[in-house]
């Protein structure tokens, strides 16, 4: 769990922090990092890390947070095209490809998951949908594992795939998953 305060001194920490993982996921895997290495990276005392973050996974969910009230705000403001639920998961995760790879390298994708469901609300509220909270728990879980799906192939893949091309091809599969029934 992360515990940011609303003043800027911790704003300014766990973005530091935030930057400093994004430093060193450049140069290790996710799962051969340490907390120590994303502090000295930054110049950061440990304790200024725990006073923000209990984990590095606190950091990924964190970061991940920021991505997706800066998306809800950036669409909210008609700065981007009309947006679906699965879109909005997709173009955040693939904007963000070392924040993505390591979600997927290191199998976390209960962080995925767990990002998404506290946006939920927003992102409900956004696209105007009306869904009990039992058809929304669902909805969320379901769409936001065949995003997982399709990025951890796309990050197999070398991250190859655009935006777009990858969106469609999620599309098409998720008819194809529909015809099933």
């Amino acid at each position: 769990m992360y515990h940011i305060k609303e003043d800027q001194r911790s704003i300014q920490s766990a973005q530091l922090i935030s930057e400093g993982l994004a430093m060193v996921l450049k140069k290790k895997d996710y799962s051969d990092i340490s907390i120590s290495e994303v502090c000295k990276i930054k110049g950061i005392a440990r304790t200024t890390f725990y006073r923000h973050f209990d984990t590095l996974d606190d950091v990924l969910m964190y970061q991940y947070d920021q991505l997706f009230q800066q998306s809800i705000r950036n669409y909210a403001d008609n700065s981007y095209e009309p947006v679906s639920f699965a879109r909005l998961l997709l173009q955040i995760a693939t904007e963000n490809p070392a924040l993505t790879t390591a979600i997927i390298k290191s199998d976390r994708r209960e962080l995925l998951v767990t990002a998404t469901r506290s946006n939920e609300k927003l992102i409900m509220d956004l696209l105007q949908i009306q869904l009990s909270n039992k058809d929304l728990s669902y909805l969320t879980t379901l769409l936001t594992y065949i995003a997982y799906a399709t990025l951890k192939e796309w990050v197999e893949h070398g991250c190859q795939e655009s935006f777009d091309e990858l969106y469609e091809l999620m599309k098409r599969e998720v008819k194809f998953i529909a015809n099933q029934f």
